[in-house]
């Protein structure tokens, strides 16, 4: 090139294309929300029997609980494995271990005719969330007595902080105290750098550490500082 030429970016990349590229969009499920569980195993001829059970009725009972718009989905996202249950009926057959494992996101250890407690997690999915009486990130706070009372299924307060199966760190946003709903402040994120809805994206508030490693304590109940 010659000194003092001006040089777009076009003249470096070329011409693009004359028609509109279009990008292959997956199904939008507009909530996503995950949760740990646990289920208490009384002794008997078939643990994992057992947990089926117990989980089949805990589906039932949100659906009759916050609106037949909430399904539960495997644990992996990823399209290719990817399952939605609508409905009770549709869930795997209790002889499939594998389909189980697959919505479980874990396997059940407990061994025959032995008490113990299977921990487990539960991804909830729902394309028309406002039609639900509560919201996805709510279950746990609002419902997770009655849940208990009603299925013997104990149920995470709140949501697993990364709602990711696989996550990509794009760094530390900010030292700051939680005082902001990740949900709220997804969105705006959204909004202010044009991230489309079919791009999975989520948030996770994580504790500062002090310089030995371990957590700082909280002082008169404030809460150790904590970056996103």
């Amino acid at each position: 090139l010659q000194s003092g030429q001006v040089v777009t970016i076009a003249d470096v990349l070329g011409e693009g294309p004359e028609e509109t590229i279009r990008f292959h969009q997956p199904l939008i499920i507009s909530k996503d929300c995950r949760y740990t569980f646990q289920v208490k195993i009384q002794a008997c001829d078939n643990p994992f029997q057992f947990v089926v059970d117990k989980f089949s009725g805990f589906f039932k009972w949100i659906q009759d609980k916050i609106g037949k718009e909430i399904s539960v989905a495997t644990w992996d996202d990823d399209p290719e494995k990817e399952k939605v249950y609508a409905k009770v009926q549709q869930l795997p057959k209790v002889t499939d271990t594998t389909g189980w494992t697959a919505l479980w996101g874990n396997w059940i250890s407990v061994k025959p005719q032995q008490d113990g407690t299977a921990f487990l997690k539960v991804r909830f999915v729902s394309k028309v969330p406002d039609k639900l009486t509560t919201r996805l990130v709510d279950i746990g706070i609002v419902l997770r007595d009655e849940i208990l009372a009603a299925t013997s299924i104990s149920i995470g307060r709140l949501p697993i902080p990364c709602q990711a199966v696989q996550v990509g760190c794009a760094g530390w946003f900010f030292g700051s105290n939680k005082h902001i709903n990740s949900d709220d402040l997804e969105q705006a994120i959204r909004d202010i750098v044009k991230i489309p809805m079919h791009v999975r994206m989520g948030i996770s508030w994580r504790t500062i550490k002090l310089e030995t490693g371990r957590t700082p304590p909280w002082v008169d109940g404030i809460q150790p500082a904590s970056a996103l």
